[in-house]
């Protein structure tokens, strides 16, 4: 009896022993995984696949190319990140605004035009200012002055 006893116990010892070596493996596998490394299309330096940045807007039909930081931009209109070739850098002179070649060939305006925030008049940077850096907002003059403006940088008492 005993001996069936120390026999399942080794077996079992053996068991977890096993166990042990195969979740070493795959945390090696993954973090082998982690520091793979792949070729930025545009520059062609070498980066880790965890910071390699798909382009989101590339018309590639299978995998999307990977692109390292330097080499991608935001749209500032529809927020979606891609290469330097789908998003054009500064493309109005006056508020640098970054914008994709979807939104480029739209109704799309850049930053100098948006809504009021308290009203929803069109406002443009040449009649309303810039949008407060303190609320983040932007206001037709009259709503920016109205007592509806609780904000201290540019609502009526500042």
């Amino acid at each position: 009896m005993s001996n069936i006893i120390i026999t399942e116990v080794t077996q079992i010892i053996e068991a977890i022993e096993a166990i042990k070596i195969s979740k070493a493996i795959k945390i090696t596998e993954a973090i082998e995984a982690i520091n793979a490394t792949c070729t930025c299309e545009s520059c062609k330096t070498d980066i880790t696949l965890e910071t390699a940045i798909p382009c989101d807007l590339c018309d590639e039909d299978e995998i999307s190319p990977l692109y390292c930081k330097e080499c991608t931009l935001w749209c500032d209109s529809c927020d979606l990140q891609g290469c330097k070739k789908c998003v054009k850098e500064n493309v109005c002179w006056e508020c640098n605004y970054n914008m994709c070649d979807n939104c480029i060939n739209t109704d799309v305006d850049c930053g100098c035009f948006g809504e009021c925030y308290s009203c929803g008049k069109d406002v443009d940077r040449g009649s309303d200012g810039w949008p407060c850096l303190g609320c983040d907002k932007w206001y037709c003059c009259n709503c920016r002055e109205s007592n509806n403006n609780p904000c201290e940088d540019c609502g009526p008492e500042s």
